[in-house]
């Protein structure tokens, strides 16, 4: 692994003397993309909510920014429906690199978690012009920020919960003169062993162990050139229950990650220039008692070449990116895939900053076959002085799986001559700031996906086909307001997402596992070094037969959690814990038919934070 420079740090802390000499900051400049998009509409984990999700996954912190995930339970896969669409269409964007997986393209949140990352934040709409494949319906971002404070620092988290639920992280911060390095380790085992209703059976075969490490370096060069390095490791041992109509065959699924980069940038008077190299390698292993083994693996390199150059009150945008994908399953054989991109972007913004237009085109070779050209132009207008309101238009693509073209086995049968999926969004927003207490973003949407693979039974056997087009439609909407009560404070957080998704060809329908409406609410209520945070979550009803048979659908289901912290201060240390009552009023629900979902839990949380 990659920490020589943390050891160093570690080191030289240890052995410093007396006397002490008061260096300059350094200023380590990341490339980050996530500011490029100014009019797509972006999601951040509320600030006071951060003590509760630090030893969580991304699995865990999205449903409480009132988005849907399709899960088998804590721990388990966990897939996206972002704006409607399907688990195949998002992706995730680790400093500055997309890693979706090439073999089954589908994103697991569960295997992020918040402790091994700086920064989250979650871009709704299409992004492919920019990230690339997949980032259809939403792309989650995942950066690491370098701590310039000069020493060492760190943090340890402490965390245990029903169902023999413990999890510990930790974080080790170092830097001097012109070096800064991080390290992040994550550690969950838990039985999972919740009892069933009806009945009050315990769930078997559920127990996971899931460890992680991550590490970053930052090292500046010169007054305007910095070189940074990235690595990410996991693994995960996660045993499948079994549904509520299924035996028990042992079911288990292991992964292993590793992921690694790096990447130089310079900074000249009117533009930056960077380069990124990436090595990413996943493995999956599925067993049970039925099946000795099902083992993938997959490779993949990437490098890129980035340039920004600023006029006055434009920017402009050149990106080429290459990348070669391997991967390898007993029913794939092998294969490989090699791409080739070209980026060109656009930004202007008004002498009066009321107003900016921006302008994204993305061209892209796969295994030498071009892929639809794909763009994204938006705009806002400050119509008042506290109403913006914004315009965008994205196309977006999301390329067949190795699976997809190649799977064979007795069951199933892979069609090479399928087309890459193409979507197209457009959406229209306003953003209300009457007060710096009020703030309320709204945004409707409207997204296509032609093309769309689909796996269906023709003639006996399981073979994927772009069948059908699918039209999501709806509106994403989020409230903040904060006040003052005697000496308490409170803020208040809304969100709700409302999606419309069917088939072009029955637009009344809805898409199984896909709720129409999504909601969340939560108010922190803070005095002093107590606080008290009280979240609730509603999922309207879950078909889940493409006729939407009410007989077989999932009824609607709300859940209230119950958070109690204290923070204490002793001197550069920190000590905070928490108590958490989760699904406070014992709801029965299922997000997935036949599987439950656990009743009232509790939790609790230590932090200390050292300087």
């Amino acid at each position: 692994m990659l920490l020589p420079l943390l050891f160093w740090g570690i080191l030289q802390h240890a052995a410093a003397q007396s006397d002490s000499l008061t260096l300059p900051v350094v200023q380590v400049h990341g490339s980050k993309v996530v500011p490029l998009f100014s009019t797509a509409l972006m999601h951040r984990p509320d600030t006071a909510l951060q003590l509760l999700t630090s030893t969580a996954t991304s699995s865990e912190v999205l449903p409480l920014m009132g988005f849907f995930l399709k899960t088998y339970g804590s721990g388990s896969l966990a897939t996206g429906a972002f704006r409607g669409t399907a688990a195949g269409h998002n992706t995730v964007v680790w400093n500055g690199f997309n890693i979706k997986n090439p073999m089954n393209g589908v994103i697991d949140f569960s295997l992020f978690p918040l402790s091994l990352t700086d920064e989250l934040t979650l871009i709704e709409g299409g992004g492919s012009s920019l990230y690339g494949n997949g980032a259809i319906g939403a792309t989650l971002m995942l950066n690491d920020q370098p701590d310039l404070r000069p020493g060492l620092h760190g943090m340890l988290n402490l965390r245990g919960g029903s169902f023999s639920d413990w999890r510990q992280s930790a974080a080790l911060n170092f830097a001097k003169k012109n070096t800064a390095a991080n390290l992040k380790l994550w550690h969950q085992a838990a039985a999972n062993d919740f009892p069933l209703n009806p009945g009050g059976q315990r769930q078997q075969n559920a127990r996971l162990k899931h460890f992680g490490l991550s590490q970053s370096n930052h090292l500046q060069l010169t007054a305007r050139s910095q070189l940074s390095s990235f690595v990410w490791y996991q693994d995960a041992r996660r045993q499948i229950p079994p549904s509520r109509t299924q035996t028990n065959t042992h079911a288990q699924q292991d992964d292993q990650v590793l992921r690694s980069g790096a990447r130089w940038n310079c900074r000249r008077k009117n533009s930056m220039s960077s380069a990124q190299l990436g090595y990413f390698k996943e493995q999956l292993l599925f067993f049970n008692d039925l099946i000795d083994s099902s083992r993938s693996q997959s490779n993949t390199w990437t490098a890129s070449l980035n340039h920004q150059h600023y006029l006055p009150h434009n920017k402009l945008l050149l990106k080429v990116q290459g990348e070669h994908q391997q991967a390898h399953t007993r029913e794939t054989g092998t294969q490989q895939r090699y791409t080739l991109a070209a980026v060109a972007g656009w930004k202007y913004y008004s002498p009066s900053e009321n107003s900016f237009l921006e302008l994204f085109l993305r061209q892209e070779l796969v295994d030498g076959k071009a892929v639809p050209v794909t763009g994204s132009a938006g705009a806002n207008w400050r119509l008042a002085a506290h109403l913006i309101t914004t315009v965008r238009f994205s196309r977006s693509y999301n390329v067949p799986t190795f699976n997809d073209l190649y799977w064979q086995d007795a069951f199933a049968k892979g069609n090479p001559d399928l087309k890459p999926e193409t979507g197209y969004g457009l959406e229209w927003g306003l953003l209300l700031q009457p007060s710096e207490n009020v703030h309320i973003h709204l945004r409707f949407h409207s997204t296509t996906v032609t093309h769309r693979i689909l796996w269906a039974q023709f003639a006996g056997t399981w073979q994927p086909r772009n069948l059908d087009e699918v039209w999501s439609r709806g509106l994403s909407m989020k409230l903040a307001w904060s006040h003052r009560l005697h000496t308490w404070t409170f803020n208040h957080q809304a969100h709700l997402h409302l999606n419309r998704s069917s088939d072009v060809d029955n637009p009344s329908s809805q898409l199984i596992y896909t709720p129409v409406l999504t909601a969340n609410y939560s108010v922190v209520a803070k005095k002093g070094p107590n606080s008290a945070v009280l979240q609730s979550n509603y999922n309207s009803r879950i078909f889940t037969t493409s006729d939407n048979n009410n007989r077989y659908a999932l009824p609607p289901f709300a859940l209230l959690n119950l958070h109690l912290m204290r923070h204490w201060k002793l001197g550069k240390h920190s000590i905070t814990t928490a108590l958490s009552i989760n699904n406070f009023l014992n709801a029965n629900y299922e997000i997935i038919k036949a599987r439950p979902m656990p009743g009232r839990n509790f939790g609790w949380l230590v932090r200390w934070v050292f300087d």
